[in-house]
């Protein structure tokens, strides 16, 4: 097999547009399936994961039947770790739960493949999107308890109480969204 061979088998990878929220109350999973659900895109959810850290330890797959907040802010309290692999359309994500001290964090992951006007800068093409996500996120509909949200692609941040010591310490976020 030449090396012609081999890149023509290789299948592109996009990269991920994440929408990563810190608030003082759990984001309801549901309601998170019923907006994409209600904007059409059917989202299908393939696997339910558990890990006791970032290492992945402990690693448990959960079959969890109907309502999902219950069963996962039972095991976000015991300190787990909550991963929600599925698909909207030809859109995979991922959505990862997690606590630390009294803030929860909701990181979204869309693979861009198939979105990829969301794998650029912010710009007129992408900046109704941009608008729209930012106004449900100050809307009640999501957590009355929203602290800060950050839209990007390959978003790297971490929650402080400092907002400037937070947005200075992240990086490729294209957007914040703070609670007024």
């Amino acid at each position: 097999m030449t090396n012609t061979d081999l890149l023509s088998e290789v299948i592109p990878i996009a990269a991920n547009f994440n929408i990563v929220i810190y608030s003082r109350d759990i984001i309801d999973p549901d309601k998170l399936l019923r907006i994409v659900r209600d904007k059409g895109f059917a989202p299908a959810i393939k696997q339910i994961e558990s890990i006791r850290n970032w290492e992945y330890e402990d690693s448990r797959t959960l079959t969890i039947q109907g309502m999902l907040t219950d069963p996962l802010t039972a095991l976000l309290e015991e300190g787990r770790i909550i991963l929600i692999q599925g698909e909207a359309k030809l859109n995979r994500f991922v959505v990862l739960l997690s606590k630390s001290e009294e803030v929860y964090e909701t990181r979204i992951s869309i693979d861009t493949r198939h979105i990829d006007y969301l794998d650029d800068t912010l710009n007129e093409r992408n900046q109704p999107f941009y608008d729209a996500l930012s106004n449900l996120l100050l809307s009640s509909e999501l957590s009355n308890d929203f602290l800060v949200a950050a839209l990007g692609v390959e978003v790297v941040v971490d929650y402080h109480t400092d907002p400037n010591k937070m947005m200075r310490n992240s990086h490729n976020v294209l957007k914040w969204v703070f609670k007024p």
